[in-house]
């Protein structure tokens, strides 16, 4: 942002909705004298900040940008966050009369205010102008502003996106997003992306003091509350289920596995398909409805133990075309010994690459269960207890998390999102401190994700974070990521 406000001479500034006056004051100090700053607001009261600009009260922006001739080198801007099916007529019918600058198109009315001051202020920029704008963490998953999202950049020679994962201000659950854009209608060279787990770092990154921010929205940035981030993938792996290679013949029901009257030893219990997964917690009990439902939940994996047992030496020499093994299958034929499928160790969760709801972690209190490759099994770096687990879970739903997960999985037919294990463990998740009582929350939380209920279970979710105790804020940096896109 620095470099936004950064002046030269002649050029002309646009604030389109001024409010306290923390960026035309950010303006005045590095110089800009008042003539060249345009600022506007639907406010009427006069502020002392007024000086610091030529300000147009009373008026909506949406409506002077469609009737102005004025046009801006540079444009700053931190719009409202406000459904546009929540706005008064006249307003609703001024955002309206906004086209997207890519499509043009009218905005839809599923919008939000500050996609439509986007797009108006992308009106009034000129050739090689920069902008610089405060946007909510939406900028990074609504399907209203998709367009902009993916094809905005190409239209800059620099585009920076500034992602923090914690609130800017109080109140505030969500992150926020600063696009930075240099060079309107030049050559594109280069998207950056830059991520922050603490608030402190992005202000540091764009060079902007807090004070500039806390009267940005008339209140403090969000410190006490502020939790602590760490990626998924540090606290636990992920990797994917046993592979048998032949799921006709090795998957099982118990009434399958009692017909060819092979004995339990000679199975591992299992979890073979997501639809399977349908508490925050699989016990023992949970387990065995599944089995008394008819599930597949037996892997056929005999050992030298059962080397004379005649029921499964008579099951190991079914032909093929009476339900044997298909022995030619690459999975089989390069095991050493083909019917003792490879398992995952230690398996502690669960977790389906692909769902409608997004991925969550399935917990396992059930000694010896493990999941064939349908499913991604979960292994916790850390957490010994339950509830260690349970918390890791919990961070997994909050809106932090899937914020980043919508943004991330690619879309099948019918809603299905589909996950990577190298993408699920780099999302940033909250640190949950606060134990006592959360595996009872989790499996609440859970049950409200299976019911698609998401935002009851995002809320659920968020509420245990805002209850955590505040934790002492420190100033030590751990530095943003940095990626180029």
């Amino acid at each position: 942002m620095a470099h936004v406000l950064e002046p030269r001479p002649r050029e002309q500034f646009l604030e389109p909705c001024i409010g306290s006056g923390a960026l035309v004051r950010a303006l005045a100090r590095k110089g800009v004298p008042a003539a060249r700053i345009r600022a506007l607001d639907l406010d009427r009261a006069v502020r002392d900040s007024d000086g610091y600009a030529t300000v147009i009260r009373g008026t909506d922006f949406l409506y002077w940008a469609t009737h102005t001739s004025e046009r801006f080198n540079k444009i700053i801007a931190n719009p409202p966050y406000l459904a546009l099916s929540r706005l008064g007529g006249k307003l609703r019918e001024n955002a309206r009369q906004v086209r997207n600058p890519l499509s043009g198109e009218a905005l839809p009315l599923r919008g939000n205010y500050w996609h439509s001051f986007l797009c108006a202020s992308l009106h009034l920029l000129k050739r090689d102008g920069s902008l610089a704008f405060l946007l909510p963490a939406a900028w990074d998953y609504c399907d209203y502003a998709e367009l902009l999202r993916e094809k905005l950049p190409e239209h800059f020679e620099y585009f920076d996106i500034h992602r923090s994962y914690t609130p800017l201000f109080k109140g505030v659950q969500e992150g926020s997003v600063v696009l930075v854009a240099l060079g309107f209608h030049r050559e594109h060279k280069r998207l950056r992306r830059r991520e922050y787990f603490q608030v402190g770092e992005l202000l540091q990154s764009l060079k902007l003091p807090v004070s500039d921010v806390e009267s940005a929205k008339g209140h403090e940035v969000a410190r006490s509350r502020e939790p602590d981030f760490r990626k998924l993938g540090e606290l636990i792996d992920i990797p994917i289920g046993a592979v048998c290679g032949d799921a006709g013949y090795f998957l099982l029901t118990d009434n399958e596995r009692r017909a060819h009257k092979l004995p339990v030893s000679a199975c591992v219990p299992v979890l073979s398909r997501s639809g399977q997964l349908r508490s925050g917690l699989i016990s023992r009990q949970v387990w065995k409805r599944l089995r008394d439902h008819g599930e597949r939940i037996w892997l056929f994996r005999p050992d030298k133990r059962h080397r004379h047992h005649k029921g499964v030496q008579r099951y190991l020499r079914l032909p093929k075309e009476t339900g044997g093994c298909d022995r030619t299958r690459f999975k089989v034929r390069s095991r050493r010994t083909w019917y003792q499928t490879h398992l995952p160790s230690r398996v502690e969760g669960f977790i389906s690459g692909m769902s409608p709801v997004g991925p969550w972690i399935s917990l396992t209190c059930m000694p010896g269960l493990n999941a064939t490759n349908t499913l991604y099994v979960v292994r916790f770096k850390d957490a010994t207890s339950l509830a260690q687990r349970a918390a890791i879970g919990l961070s997994l739903v909050s809106s932090h998390a899937r914020q980043v997960l919508a943004r991330l999985g690619r879309r099948y037919p019918g809603g299905l999102l589909k996950f990577e294990p190298g993408d699920l463990k780099e999302i940033p998740v909250p640190v949950v401190t606060r134990l006592r009582g959360i595996t009872k929350r989790y499996q609440q939380i859970i049950r409200h994700l299976i019911e698609g209920n998401v935002s009851k279970a995002e809320e659920l979710a968020d509420q245990w974070l805002k209850g955590q105790k505040p934790r002492a804020h420190t100033t030590q940096a751990t530095g943003g990521r940095e990626s180029e896109l």
